[in-house]
């Protein structure tokens, strides 16, 4: 059953995986997108800088009767069209840049659920891991109290056996001696 949990949570981390991919693509065409559309500005600008210039000197070519006099109208109805080109294109930008700002908040969110599973991952395995821990020391403790059983087993034994020989019975109750101080951490 947790493999199943387990694999239920891989195909969504999957899918959210895609999901933030998607919207990384988007939002790069869209930055593309703006970036362009400012390039545009940028050359409507130039050009209505340009137009204003002419306009400038048409007026004073006219002033001084060296140009024509319909010369500074024509050159301000093509500041107008420009102008109004301007408003478009920054329009336009807006638009881009509201969508920009809603994808960005969007993977935002995304990026905040990766976060979270993320943490929830790490702090799965952190209970598995201090779970291995616990099992290992109580394994360890199991082991140490059954060798302490036949640590005490073994040197009961070496003092209450019938030895046959005073030399063994001698030897016998030396080492269960010493056993029996070594353990308690004194030297032998």
């Amino acid at each position: 059953m947790a493999s199943v949990a387990a694999m239920e949570q891989e195909k969504s981390n999957a899918h959210l995986e895609a999901a933030v991919a998607k919207l990384d693509k988007e939002i790069e065409r869209v930055l593309v997108d703006v970036a362009d559309w400012r390039a545009q500005s940028q050359d409507a600008n130039d050009g209505l800088q340009q137009l204003e210039e002419e306009y400038a000197k048409a007026c004073t070519a006219l002033a001084q009767k060296k140009g024509g006099a319909d010369e500074p109208s024509k050159i301000q109805s093509r500041m107008q069209i420009l102008r109004d080109r301007l408003v478009g294109i920054q329009n336009v930008i807006g638009e881009r840049e509201s969508t920009l700002n809603g994808l960005r908040a969007e993977i935002a969110t995304l990026h905040a659920e990766q976060n979270q599973r993320a943490q929830a991952r790490r702090i799965e395995d952190e209970a598995q891991l201090t779970a291995q821990r616990i099992a290992k020391a109580e394994k360890a403790l199991a082991d140490r109290d059954q060798a302490a059983k036949v640590f005490v087993e073994a040197v009961l034994s070496l003092r209450s056996h019938g030895y046959l020989a005073e030399a063994n019975r001698r030897l016998a109750m030396d080492s269960a001696q010493s056993l029996t101080r070594r353990s308690n951490g004194m030297t032998a």
